[in-house]
């Protein structure tokens, strides 16, 4: 993204240039090179993920009921066409460690505790981050009878969504304590979505990110900035979209659990 605007940046101080608007062209060029300079160097992005990451901090403790529904968000999958297969992309390891954590201290002191592992294969992988993250789960001392797979969703609105679907009023887990885990740079967005479609669980972050900042430039840093800017544009656009009531209300959704 940041790649992008510079990008884009450049491309209008050359029409300035083209057209003799040599001090707009001037102008333009230099906050390019200021804003691939402040996203290199870790300026741009540190005070965006501390802004997203800051609430999530501390560990807000489980709380557990008599029935617990763990909800985990799909973060990629990387595959391995020698081995016909996928694995976890590398941002999601963090979560899916948070939710066997969560799991295996649920099950100390609850009756019910199922994980709902929420993520289709938008990468076309052939194989659902669900189904990815469900086998290495049951790796992590996940039995298999307390995982729920809901492998349609292709983006966090649709996680949200199809969730909200599996966990209606009129389903099994309708009067459960829901857990939300997801990367602490992800969770604020989530949290917005799934209020949108009328659930309230409790954040439960897993990573952090920041940025590594200083003179010396990174693409480390540039990948931290597209990350943050990805999540702040999201936000943004469902302001917009709900200001124009573009936003799509909760709808039925066909059962996609395996």
């Amino acid at each position: 993204m940041i790649l992008l605007v510079t990008s884009l940046l450049l491309f209008f101080a050359w029409l300035c240039h083209y057209f003799k608007k040599s001090r707009s062209a001037a102008t333009l060029a230099v906050l390019a090179g200021a804003v691939l300079l402040g996203a290199a160097s870790g300026l741009i992005a540190r005070p965006m993920a501390a802004s997203l990451q800051r609430p999530y901090l501390a560990d807000p403790g489980y709380g557990w009921s008599q029935n617990n529904v763990i909800v985990l968000l799909g973060a990629g999958t990387e595959p391995l066409p020698e081995l016909s297969a996928a694995e976890p992309e590398i941002f999601s390891y963090g979560r899916i460690q948070k939710a066997a954590e969560a799991y295996l201290d649920c099950k100390k002191f609850a009756p019910r505790c199922r994980v709902l592992i929420s993520g289709g294969d938008p990468q076309h992988h052939g194989m659902s981050e669900a189904e990815v993250y469900g086998r290495l789960l049951q790796r992590h001392g996940v039995s298999r009878v307390d995982i729920r797979l809901e492998n349609k969703s292709r983006n966090t609105w649709q996680n949200a969504q199809y969730t909200a679907a599996l966990l209606g009023p009129d389903s099994a887990f309708a009067d459960a304590t829901l857990l939300l885990v997801t990367s602490g740079y992800h969770m604020r967005r989530s949290l917005m979505y799934f209020a949108w479609f009328g659930l309230h669980p409790r954040p439960l972050r897993a990573d952090l990110i920041a940025p590594k900042p200083g003179w010396s430039m990174g693409a480390y840093n540039l990948l931290i900035t597209d990350v943050v800017l990805h999540e702040y544009v999201g936000m943004w656009r469902f302001e917009l979209y709900d200001r124009f009531g573009w936003n799509a209300p909760k709808a039925d959704v066909e059962d996609s659990a395996t």
